[in-house]
């Protein structure tokens, strides 16, 4: 129904017609447009071709404000812009069809006056294919937590967490119980397991006792996770507890070896389900947190939270994808 008599805004008084486009109040005189307008200069069209030269080619703010003649300030801006409006839409990269592999690990990065934050990154990789597609990361303060991968799990669409069947993760506690509660195979991460017993290696007072026990240790592992053999497998654990009762095995390797043997069944997963084409690492994930490392020295570092996420989420948007080889068992 049409408003007779409409009255001011401002008095409630009589509104009179104060040109074609403007009103005028009966009590104070002020006046205003019907129709009211932005202040300001109009804002220049966002371009998103900016995010690829620095992400993809290794542009810097700096040259690009040169090439540009304007100041970096203002190309700051115009990259903020333009990834805020990336980030509007939700990821369109996809995922595989089928049943699905999960690959998590997570980035630790520090930031001044509010301490640390996981980027917890997540791919997906089809059982009878050999890419991985990366979905959009979950940043939590703290440090990485069976929690936290609860939580940045949880933001999976319903639809893909259902068609999961297996995950693949390095040696955090409280994941195996996760792929459990889920339904998943749970397959640890050989290369976390080496380099437990490389990392000591460094150090220059090694004794060379030591060295050798280490030695022998990284022989019988690699053979141990790898081998089909029954009778052999149970001759190279006691091989390992025999090397670990030695007293020249440091106490740090021992418990090492004391652990690996724990979750032994956990490293050996691939073997027991050959169709599903497990992937033995999470060097996948170790690569993209490798690209985003070399994004953080290019950019020289992230201030905030929020902006590391929106530089790895816009990264991750573009690169997409990253190769994910199954591993090959050979029958003996």
């Amino acid at each position: 129904m049409k408003t007779l008599h409409a009255k001011s805004p401002c008095c409630r008084g009589r509104i009179y017609h104060f040109g074609n486009r403007r009103r005028q109040c009966s009590k104070c005189n002020r006046t205003w447009r019907i129709r009211r307008k932005r202040r300001g200069p109009k804002r220049k069209r966002i371009s998103a071709t900016i995010i690829p030269r620095i992400v993809r080619r290794g542009a810097t703010i700096n040259s690009i404000a040169r090439r540009r003649h304007c100041s970096p300030t203002a190309i700051q801006g115009h990259v903020q812009r333009a990834m805020e409006q990336l980030m509007r839409y939700p990821n369109r990269s996809g995922t595989p069809e089928g049943s699905l592999i999960l690959l998590i690990d997570g980035m630790w990065l520090r930031f001044r006056g509010s301490g640390w934050h996981i980027m917890y990154l997540m791919a997906l990789r089809a059982i009878d294919d050999n890419v991985a597609y990366f979905v959009d990361p979950v940043s939590l303060p703290g440090k990485e937590t069976s929690v936290g991968w609860h939580e940045a799990i949880a933001t999976l669409p319903k639809s893909v967490r259902q068609r999961i069947v297996a995950l693949i993760s390095d040696g955090l506690r409280g994941v195996k119980p996760l792929a459990q509660a889920n339904g998943w195979i749970f397959q640890r991460c050989h290369f976390h397991l080496f380099a437990k017993f490389q990392q000591k290696h460094v150090l220059r007072i090694y004794r060379v006792a030591s060295r050798q026990v280490r030695d022998d240790i990284l022989v019988a592992l690699e053979e141990t996770v790898r081998t089909t053999n029954e009778n052999r497998l149970r001759e190279l654990q006691n091989t390992l507890r025999g090397l670990s009762d030695n007293p020249a095995c440091p106490w740090y390797l021992r418990m090492q070896v004391r652990e690996f043997l724990r979750y032994l069944d956990d490293f050996r997963t691939y073997l027991r389900y050959p169709e599903l084409h497990l992937p033995i690492t999470t060097n996948t994930v170790e690569t993209m947190i490798r690209l985003l490392r070399r994004l953080v020295r290019q950019s020289h570092g992230f201030r905030t939270p929020a902006s590391a996420y929106r530089w790895i989420t816009t990264f991750i948007r573009l690169k997409r994808t990253i190769v994910c080889n199954g591993k090959i068992i050979n029958q003996n």
